[in-house]
């Protein structure tokens, strides 16, 4: 236990040592138009009670906000607003980029290290206007294909956090 908590606590002793991974995907600015970005994408989670939501940018930025289960309903419904950490912009964490190709999406965020944050990469594709699923995580370098697919559906909303960051240019 006492190794665990010293571990987690190298970036905040080390912090010139830990360094973010980098991510393989360039940032470019999302002009295919297969996607609205006009609001955010919600997934079901494996219970009823809980949703995953994601911001796509024009930029090519992507927001994970991450599990919601307070207000599972009111995300799928499309009249959410998130309440956002304070340190949202300042800390490299569920922040990432985006890609696609020919219907083929790539996403890659930062999840976090022991030091510092290593790139989460979740592949899948554009199935429709406002719908895309993931078929795979890669952590670290390691493919985990999914059991099942995840969906990611679109809801229009009037308010969507910043994408401006200290950590993508």
């Amino acid at each position: 236990m006492a190794f665990l908590v010293q571990a987690c606590s190298l970036e905040a002793v080390l912090p010139d040592v830990c360094e973010n991974q980098e991510f393989t995907l360039e940032r470019e600015n999302y002009t295919a138009g297969q996607l609205p970005l006009n609001g955010y994408y919600y997934s079901e989670n494996d219970t009823s009670t809980a949703v995953d939501v994601v911001y796509l940018y024009g930029n090519g930025v992507v927001y994970y906000y991450g599990e919601v289960t307070d207000a599972a309903d009111i995300v799928r419904n499309g009249n959410w607003i998130p309440e956002l950490p304070q340190n949202y912009q300042t800390n490299p964490i569920d922040w990432g980029l985006f890609q696609v190709n020919n219907e083929q999406l790539d996403i890659q965020t930062w999840y976090p290290g022991l030091c510092g944050a290593f790139v989460l990469e979740l592949k899948g594709a554009v199935v429709k206007d406002s719908l895309f699923k993931i078929t795979t995580y890669i952590e670290q370098g390691v493919p985990f294909p999914l059991e099942k697919e995840h969906y990611y559906y679109f809801r229009e909303s009037n308010f969507k956090p910043d994408s401006i960051n200290l950590f993508i240019n």
